[in-house]
């Protein structure tokens, strides 16, 4: 674990460097583009750090995001009690990560997972349209797309997010969410119309 957490560490950090965040100084606005298309709110700066990582992977995969905010919040008030969000605000695309772990040896792992996850949505927010929605809907017999009434794991939006970011990085989703290796893939496909990483299907169920 101690070795795995370290290692990631220094991922982040040259990451960093790649993108000229100052990982000595906490407290600062940070933009990911020239034009300032993502504008990232963060304190601390290994947390400015996580998020240009889950950034990165999605624009590695060739995926589109929306301009939006990203603001990183101490407690789980601003996310109305959830780990993360994505909405829209005053016409504002905001996407919010909330709340640290308990255990600081996954801290890290556990917000970039966070991200990845909450990017998902901004990535669907502005690929997926309504008949996406109904077939994916359809494809994995559920009974809506995002209807907060519904279990977590019943909602379309929450498994599209899950089968999108194992997808992308390998990560297995989350273990609310039952789906088979043929069932992550056939998301992902109608997802993004391409391949997953290989090591995806080293942690399919």
């Amino acid at each position: 674990m101690g070795r795995t957490y370290s290692t990631f560490v220094i991922a982040l950090a040259i990451a960093a460097s790649v993108i000229g965040i100052d990982s000595k100084a906490p407290g600062h606005l940070v933009h990911a583009d020239p034009d300032r298309a993502i504008v990232v709110q963060a304190e601390e700066a290994i947390d400015a750090q996580v998020i240009w990582q889950a950034i990165s992977t999605y624009r590695s995969g060739g995926l589109d995001l929306p301009d939006m905010e990203i603001q990183i919040h101490d407690n789980a008030e601003a996310c109305g009690g959830a780990r993360g969000r994505y909405a829209t605000r005053e016409g504002r695309d905001l996407l919010l990560i909330c709340a640290r772990h308990a255990n600081p040896r996954v801290e890290i792992r556990w917000r970039l997972d966070t991200m990845l996850h909450e990017l998902a949505h901004a990535h669907m927010s502005v690929t997926f349209l309504e008949s996406d929605v109904n077939s994916f809907i359809d494809a994995n017999e559920l009974s809506t797309w995002l209807n907060r009434k519904a279990h977590w794991h019943e909602r379309g939006a929450e498994v599209a997010a899950e089968s999108l970011v194992w997808g992308l990085t390998g990560h297995e989703p989350d273990v609310r969410i039952e789906a088979s290796c043929d069932q992550l893939l056939d998301n992902y496909l109608l997802i993004t119309d391409t391949q997953p990483v290989a090591k995806a299907f080293e942690n399919c169920r």
